[in-house]
């Protein structure tokens, strides 16, 4: 196993350029696909991703040419629709941006699931809901997606996503791009690589408008010519090194970003007391003073504690330390996201101490008994399988039906005589009657599994009492950067420490092998599988 030394305490010096966007790339080199011609793309990060997809690119018949380190060129002309190498698509997660170009150029598609990570499967019902919505017929069976359009094309539509999804919005966008008249997509999100995706599309002769804000509107045009395009830097390695000169203390000039891109995070290390020198496409980022801590305005904190104290603790931060200091409401604002089910830090105990907290039991509010779950008027709630026919209604008027695994809303009516509930979820109202009530689960608390691909204003992390095969880095990364505006880990330093020195997250504890050895004789286990 590689391992790396670091011997710290020395402040960092000198330049560093950034490669191009990753999320940009990983999106961009599908869209090659649709190009009737040559594309040239500059800044081309040279990683494991990129280079996976180009492979897959090469093996459906692209040619791909490297012209130098960083920009190579891509000729789809003689691309015909056939199955992606699968084995390859499992390896990376981005993978599910070929169902979009495919879908626009091809009119079908057959894919795996996306892969790439190793914690849980990544969810694409919001790029279901879109391709549905614009045409295409789209199965997920045995790990595999099938699309296709009804009548061989797409055709535009009005869109709006129940989640904000980066990965929805690029891939509606790829598919849309090819499409017969208008797509609008509402409530899309608005980061610089959609722009990035959009504006690439733009130079090939697509018609994409309103990137970057929460509606994108794509005029479909006949075909895409070839052309050159460079890739944005990427925000994220730049914001790296950023972090790393101020927590050195050293002096570094990032070079080749776009500084618009990179706000937040100079504001801040300016708050924290580091200089940060703005120029065309250079951050000058140095620090000579001790970091300033800010109270108030910090957005991470970690609190000690374990066993029932620690449950005590963040019980007290949803119901009056954080609403106190800063104003969230407990219920809408705060989620509390959980490694493990059990334990005193575990969802099921915390739901019954926070329900009792927030929602309690009272004369005359109408509750629900489902199994052993309680349900009362005010309660968030969570979706906890995928429900293609439950019925809603969009405030405004527009009916619907589906309910995803993961949605999260709040109970607003009961009827105890048909044993039902109304659920708002966001700006939709759900009808569960009584044989769906099973689907619901209480929500006050959820597990990191269940947030991927959410994000809400403040999060408080559980980690005092974690099994060690959930200590690992991805699960502790998953659940901090689900927040927002606030995360407040509360637990053991040990169980942090724990959890963010081990990467081996690819390693199962199923016990099988133990099970073999004990079950098989040495020497059959070594000469299984041999010829005779």
């Amino acid at each position: 196993m590689e391992k790396y030394v670091i011997n710290g305490g020395k402040p960092l010096q000198g330049e560093v350029d950034i490669s191009g966007a990753k999320n940009a790339a990983v999106a961009i080199i599908p869209a090659a696909l649709m190009v009737d011609g040559i594309c040239r793309i500059e800044n081309m990060p040279q990683i494991s991703d990129t280079d996976m997809l180009l492979t897959i690119l090469t093996q459906l018949g692209a040619e791909v040419r490297v012209i130098c380190p960083g920009t190579i060129e891509i000729d789809s002309r003689n691309v015909r629709f056939c199955d992606a190498p699968f084995e390859l698509m499992r390896k990376i997660r981005a993978s599910y941006y070929l169902i979009g170009a495919m879908l626009g150029r091809f009119g079908s598609a057959k894919t795996t699931m996306p892969g790439g990570c190793n914690f849980g499967v990544r969810p694409i019902d919001q790029h279901i809901k879109g391709m549905n919505a614009l045409g295409a017929d789209v199965d997920v069976r045995n790990g595999f997606v099938y699309a296709a359009a009804r009548d061989g094309k797409l055709h535009g539509t009005r869109i709006y996503l129940d989640k904000v999804s980066v990965g929805a919005t690029m891939n509606i966008i790829l598919a849309a791009t090819l499409a017969q008249g208008r797509t609008i997509i509402e409530n899309a999100a608005r980061e610089p690589h959609i722009v990035d995706l959009a504006n690439f599309l733009n130079s090939m002769g697509a018609d994409v408008r309103g990137a970057g804000t929460d509606t994108v509107k794509i005029n479909g045009v006949d075909r895409l010519h070839g052309g050159s395009y460079s890739i944005i830097p990427d925000q994220i390695e730049a914001g790296t090194y950023m972090a790393a000169a101020a927590a050195t203390g050293g002096e570094v000039l990032v070079k080749n970003v776009i500084p618009k891109h990179m706000d937040c995070i100079s504001a801040k290390l300016m708050e924290m007391g580091v200089a940060v020198e703005e120029n065309d496409d250079t951050l000058l980022v140095r620090r000579s003073e001790p970091l300033q801590k800010g109270g108030k305005t910090d957005d991470f904190f970690f609190l000690e504690s374990d066993g029932d104290a620690a449950q005590k603790l963040v019980c007290d931060l949803v119901t009056t330390r954080l609403p106190r200091s800063y104003g969230f409401d407990p219920v809408r604002d705060i989620q509390v996201l959980c490694p493990t089910k059990l334990g005193p830090t575990g969802t099921q105990a915390l739901n019954v101490e926070l329900q009792n907290l927030l929602n309690p039991e009272q004369k005359g509010k109408p509750q629900l008994q489902s199994a052993s779950r309680v349900f009362r008027v005010g309660d968030k709630v969570m979706q906890v399988r995928n429900n293609y026919e439950i019925v809603w209604n969009r405030i405004g008027g527009e009916q619907g039906v589906g309910a995803y695994n993961g949605d999260i809303g709040i109970v607003e009516s009961i009827n105890l005589r048909e044993r039902s509930m109304v659920v708002r979820m966001d700006d939709r109202r759900l009808l569960y009657p009584a044989e769906n009530l099973n689907e619901l689960e209480i929500a006050y608390a959820i597990t990191v599994h269940k947030s991927q691909g959410s994000e809400f204003p403040a999060v408080i992390l559980p980690v005092a009492q974690v099994p060690p095969r959930l200590c690992y880095r991805n699960l502790f990364y998953t659940g901090v950067t689900r927040a927002r505006r606030l995360c407040v880990v509360a637990g053991r330093r040990d169980v942090v420490n724990s959890m963010m020195s081990n990467i081996r997250q690819n390693l199962r504890y199923s016990g099988l092998c133990a099970l073999l050895q004990a079950g098989q004789p040495s020497e059959q286990l070594s000469t299984e599988g041999e010829s005779p």
